[in-house]
């Protein structure tokens, strides 16, 4: 996904580009693994800044909703 989101307390950039990519990393009837790793272009202060987040789901039950 490519986005433009807005900085603050930057100087010269207001905005910067950003593209996440966002993996599946593992399902089955009890897990979902959802990896997410961000990359800006112009913030803070360097070529390019990454923040990666893992989601983790659980279920207690296989099959719950």
């Amino acid at each position: 996904m490519n986005c433009t989101i807005p900085l603050v307390g930057v100087p010269f950039c207001n905005e910067t580009g950003c593209t996440k990519i966002i993996t599946l990393m593992k399902k089955n009837d009890t897990t979902i693994i959802i990896d997410v790793d961000s990359k800006t272009i112009h913030a803070p202060y360097a070529d390019t800044f990454s923040c990666r987040e893992s989601y983790i789901v659980i279920s207690a039950e296989k099959g719950s909703k």
